[in-house]
């Protein structure tokens, strides 16, 4: 399954990164003060991320390792 990234915004949520799997959306990436967060689903969750990291490349790479081959865990 690839992960791709594309830059995108909307005016209600700013500048993010779309996260897509074979073309479907699977989640956002959100650049805060302190880190780049990524959130699955179509908004960001109140308390928490499901991934995050200072460094955007590197956590492009958990996203791909965490949902290669269609895992979802």
């Amino acid at each position: 399954m690839a992960i791709t990234f594309r830059k995108d915004s909307s005016i209600g949520l700013g500048s993010f990164i779309q996260v897509l799997r074979n073309g479907r959306r699977l989640g956002r990436i959100f650049h805060t003060a302190s880190a780049h967060r990524f959130y699955t689903g179509q908004e960001p969750k109140l308390g928490g991320a499901d991934l995050q990291d200072e460094n955007l490349d590197r956590l492009k790479d958990k996203i791909r390792e965490k949902y290669r081959s269609g895992r979802l865990t």
